[in-house]
């Protein structure tokens, strides 16, 4: 009889590790969803802010925190910008990659989100620079 309730204690320890195993990577699983859930909005608004014409491509790229003052931006975000020119005239390839700088210990690091988007670049830039110049005069 010993020998069964000792049996039976090992097994209930055993599944009990089993269970809190799931329950950790499910946990782990959820936290890496939520940092690529607020990476894609990120490179959402870092899009936005380019195809408005309120940011340059170059202006955006670099930490997220200067996207917009007064904003607070969870987590530490850098951003990529690769622009490249497309086979649509005017149109130029916009390529927005977020990445978690806090994770940023070895050289070559994954982009937790990505953006792409054609978007006229000229056009972006005449109607930023029409309204300036209508104001200086």
């Amino acid at each position: 009889m010993l020998l069964e309730c000792l049996l039976a204690l090992a097994l209930l320890v055993a599944a009990g590790v089993t269970v809190l195993a799931c329950l950790d990577r499910a946990a782990d699983s959820v936290a890496r969803r939520t940092q690529e859930v607020v990476a894609s909005q990120v490179a959402a608004a870092a899009m936005a802010l380019i195809d408005s014409g309120a940011m340059t491509p170059e202006t955006v790229q670099g930490p997220a925190s200067r996207l917009r003052d007064g904003v607070s931006v969870a987590g530490n975000w850098n951003i990529a910008v690769d622009t490249e020119p497309s086979e649509f005239g005017s149109l130029v390839l916009v390529t927005i990659r977020v990445f978690d700088a806090g994770r940023s210990a070895g050289g070559d690091q994954q982009a937790l989100a990505q953006a792409r988007k054609l978007v006229d670049l000229g056009a972006v830039r005449d109607r930023v620079v029409a309204p300036t110049q209508e104001a200086a005069r």
